[in-house]
């Protein structure tokens, strides 16, 4: 049987809902950093609190994708089952895009400790030029107005009083690129680069994954059963990761051998945010049954055709076919 039905819409649904928690937390991170941006000043209630809601968001897609995929192929409406597996994917999910926002602004506000100390060190040898040529100014503009007041000079000390306000112009806007050494931009920048759309597309696309392969192996597995001809399938593009592409086309005696579960397929220790998979299981005993299926009414039909109201079946004794 094909992927899961209506998968880029199912996906696009699951990337909405977690971008537009994702927006949220990207102001309220920016608020919560303060100015100039630190990372300590982001209490840990509100860690917290974006788990919380990133699980909750998350475990309400996947518990509908896993219903969803599990009657596409036959299976029951199993609310308990699809809980317990989303349950624990969610947990995982949330726990790894917090850690992820952590680490990279962390990263990012530590560079910016970095220039904030470095322009600091800057600015001061700056402002100590600067006060050194106001005090100079001063002294020359003191030393005018007793000329001028001996030899009535006033156009000398008009240049010297000219003199003092730029250097007192140059020391206020040294104290004004002091106060603002990250500007705002560069904030919201760093917010989306750590909680932005690709994050929220890449959870969304290997969520999908995840909760049809989960819903589709306990389908198969209450109904028709497994067969070692299952066959592991790719979308076959340029998307395609490294992992998964020598997967396409092989068939479970081979792919559970690494990946018992199925897709995605993801190496020890990655993350199912920074691996996003669209692979998929086509299962042979599932497409026996349909043809087993279009066999009988047809052999049926025919039977109906010469008045026989009790058909045998191929296999059966007596069996005319």
């Amino acid at each position: 049987m094909a992927a899961l039905l209506n998968r880029d819409r199912v996906e696009a649904s699951f990337a909405r809902r977690l971008e537009k928690l994702n927006s949220r937390h990207r102001r309220e991170l920016r608020e919560l950093m303060g100015s100039p941006p630190r990372l300590e000043n982001v209490p840990e209630s509100w860690w917290r609190k974006v788990e919380e809601e990133v699980e909750q968001t998350t475990l309400l897609m996947l518990i509908l994708i896993f219903v969803a995929a599990s009657e596409q192929h036959g299976g029951p409406k199993d609310l308990a089952a699809a809980r317990t597996f989303a349950a624990s994917r969610a947990s995982t999910i949330a726990r790894t895009h917090r850690r992820e926002i952590e680490r990279r602004m962390k990263r990012q506000t530590e560079a910016w400790n970095r220039r904030i100390a470095s322009k600091s060190a800057q600015f001061a040898r700056r402002r100590d030029r600067a006060l050194r040529r106001v005090e100079d100014a001063k002294n020359k503009l003191r030393v005018e107005r007793a000329k001028a007041r001996t030899d009535r000079v006033e156009g000398t000390v008009a240049r010297a009083e000219q003199v003092l306000r730029d250097a007192d112009d140059k020391l206020a806007k040294l104290d004004k690129q002091q106060a603002e050494p990250i500007r705002p931009s560069e904030v919201r920048s760093a917010t989306i680069d750590a909680i932005g759309v690709d994050r929220a597309v890449r959870v969304a696309t290997t969520g999908t994954t995840q909760a049809a392969s989960a819903g589709s192996e306990f389908a198969i597995q209450q109904t028709v059963g497994f067969s070692e001809a299952d066959t592991w399938f790719t979308e076959n593009d340029e998307r395609v990761c490294p992992i998964c592409l020598p997967l396409h086309g092989t068939f479970r005696r081979v792919w559970s051998q690494r990946f018992p579960d199925g897709p995605p397929a993801h190496s020890p220790g990655s993350s199912p945010i920074d691996a996003p998979c669209r692979c998929w299981i086509s299962y042979e005993n599932e497409k026996l049954s349909r043809d087993e299926k279009s066999r009988f009414k047809r052999i049926l039909k025919q039977a109906k055709e010469r008045g026989d109201t009790t058909p045998r079946f191929r296999g059966s004794p007596g069996d005319p076919f």
